[in-house]
């Protein structure tokens, strides 16, 4: 069983710092955790952390110098208070995968904030030695047993919009900037996570119908993507981005029909049932 504190200010300072703070009950013990920095790319979440053992359930700043954290400002110190909360119980094995070492967690709770409650159940993997293309690798065979999809929101990001009342925002395509120096296979690179990134951010508000404004940008980022693509097999050409093109082609037809379909029911129907 894990429950989990998160404190901020009331005007949110770390998180528009790309910062957490929370204080986690494990078993009869408390584990104080700052996060920082990092980024997230197709669910991959790289970020910096420092974490220590506390003895009950208050933020020791001490402690957290003691583990080499950044200082927090003086003034953020005292603002801070409690956001949200998660309350989950975990399930935890060390798996060794083709030669990396990668801890898969089994996550089922709730998210609570100002009143609202969220339920999630989820698989977490964790990379504590190898490759990080192993991490996909095992999810994809994971994907064969059990029907999955990949969330690049964390549950602390999930707390934070129940605390403000937020929507998840339509995500459009970003310039990336390209400079003289930089070589053609990591520009290539930064064009196709840029393109997946666009593509994975819109999924969720496309699943809901919240506004079709989603499955448009999807659709967008599928077509920079399969251009990114392209380019990049003509670089170096393998199996395994023929492969990928194939399938962002299939999708692109997929959501190609949704979208006619869409549009049908929107826009050309209700006229048409007006005139006849």
């Amino acid at each position: 069983k894990l429950y989990s504190v998160y404190f901020d200010t009331p005007d949110l300072y770390l998180h528009q710092h790309a910062m957490a703070i929370r204080l986690r009950r494990v078993g009869r013990g408390w584990v104080q955790t700052l996060k920082g920095g990092g980024e997230v790319q197709a669910g991959l979440h790289l970020r910096n952390e420092w974490e220590t053992p506390v003895p009950s359930e208050t933020l020791d700043f001490g402690a957290l110098a003691a583990c080499g954290a950044k200082s927090l400002p003086k003034q953020v110190r005292k603002a801070l208070q409690p956001i949200f909360v998660t309350d989950f119980t975990r399930t935890a094995r060390l798996l060794n995968f083709a030669g990396a070492e990668i801890e898969l967690s089994l996550d089922s709770g709730e998210i609570r904030a100002d009143r609202e409650v969220r339920q999630f159940a989820e698989v977490e993997l964790e990379l504590k030695s190898g490759a990080p293309v192993q991490l996909f690798h095992l999810a994809l065979q994971l994907l064969e047993v059990v029907p999955l999809a990949l969330e690049n929101t964390s549950k602390a990001e999930y707390g934070y919009r129940m605390w403000m009342h937020a929507q998840a925002e339509i995500s459009r395509a970003e310039k990336r900037p390209i400079n003289e120096d930089d070589q053609v296979a990591s520009v290539l690179q930064s064009m196709i996570w840029s393109c997946l990134m666009h593509m994975q951010a819109n999924v969720s508000g496309a699943l809901d119908i919240v506004d079709d404004e989603y499955l448009h940008q999807m659709r967008v980022a599928l077509r920079r993507l399969r251009v990114a693509l392209n380019m990049a097999y003509r670089v170096q050409p393998d199996t395994e981005l023929d492969g990928l093109r194939r399938d962002v082609a299939a999708l692109t037809a997929v959501l190609g029909r949704t979208r006619e379909w869409d549009v049908f029911v929107t826009q050309n129907l209700l006229p048409l049932r007006q005139q006849l």
